[in-house]
């Protein structure tokens, strides 16, 4: 397996590297093989999803009816989409807009109150850091809604370097969400593709054996 993933691994970067028309079948080859290994891998996946369902009914647990309500409606919904098909205003789509995208729905409406609370913990003035932090988030909320317009449509005052409204928050957050957060979020992907670059020759060279237990 070790050899396998090694060849596997010089073979898909001089793909990359080098234009040579083996190389590139062979990759084209590999990506086409990838999609029926997903599938398989979304077969064992939905295997080991049942076996916990079933395990959490044999024994019995507390929250019996979450593991039968999962077997029930996944049975349901699979056998009537392979009888009935999927298309449009049928029962498996009617489930899907009816059940699943409100739920959807609803947990993302959680997630928001989550994220409020989190927020009002971290925006606390302690340092100048958090200072920093609160005020950049206070402007790009601002920025974000009506008030915003509303607080730039009112005022006329200017600044040397030309016409420009002083609490034309609206601005500053394009601003705030253009320039610095965007270098941030280049910084944090260029140090991710640093991590996946060194993981990745880890796993060619035999360093990381993680996936073979």
């Amino acid at each position: 397996m070790l050899i396998i993933v090694l060849i596997g691994g010089i073979l898909m970067i001089a793909q990359y590297f080098l234009n040579i028309p083996f190389l590139n079948s062979l990759y084209k080859k590999i990506l086409d093989w990838s999609i029926v290994i997903s599938i398989f891998a979304l077969v064992i996946a939905i295997r080991s999803l049942l076996a916990r369902q079933f395990k959490a009914i044999r024994e019995r647990t507390e929250h019996i009816v979450l593991p039968l309500t999962t077997i029930v409606s996944f049975s349901a919904v699979v056998i009537i989409g392979l009888i009935w098909g999927v298309g449009e205003g049928g029962f498996v789509d009617t489930v899907y807009k009816k059940f699943l995208v409100p739920m959807q729905a609803a947990i993302f409406s959680l997630l928001a109150f989550y994220i409020a609370s989190a927020s009002y913990r971290a925006f606390r003035a302690k340092n100048f850091s958090s200072i920093v932090l609160l005020a950049a988030a206070s402007i790009v909320i601002i920025g974000r809604i009506p008030l915003g317009d509303a607080l730039a449509d009112m005022t006329t005052v200017t600044l040397k370097s030309g016409p420009f409204a002083l609490i034309d928050f609206p601005r500053w957050a394009e601003w705030i969400l253009n320039v610095p957060n965007v270098g941030i979020k280049r910084a944090f992907a260029f140090g991710i593709t640093i991590g996946i670059v060194f993981t990745s020759l880890k796993v060619i060279f035999g360093i990381e054996r993680g996936y073979l237990k």
